[in-house]
């Protein structure tokens, strides 16, 4: 994935730097090198970059990105795309994880 696949899947995304380097687990100094080919991502970044393009082509990115970031909140010990890839969290466990954080007596 060239520097410039990377800037163009973040604003599809419509995500910050900030906000598109919390849901992949790197710094956002990381993610502008990459996006100024100052640096290359490792081959687990690079599949993870790959897998948020499949997603985007088959999800609202709005919604996809609201459910990242919430994971990340959720599950501080893994990137959240490193668990959406792995079937551990979907939009309907975010959905019930928030709802239980709200119902609880």
């Amino acid at each position: 994935m060239t520097p410039e696949n990377i800037k163009q899947l973040r604003k599809k995304f419509k995500c910050s730097q900030e906000e598109l380097s919390r849901i992949l687990g790197v710094t956002t100094a990381t993610l502008s090198r990459w996006e100024n080919g100052q640096a290359t991502p490792s081959a687990k970044n690079l599949e993870q970059l790959e897998f948020l393009k499949q997603k985007l082509g088959k999800e609202d990115p709005a919604n996809l990105k609201k459910i990242l970031l919430i994971a990340g909140v959720s599950f501080a010990a893994m990137a959240p795309v490193g668990l959406m890839m792995s079937g551990l969290i979907d939009k309907n466990n975010i959905v019930e994880r928030v709802k239980g954080l709200f119902n609880k007596k």
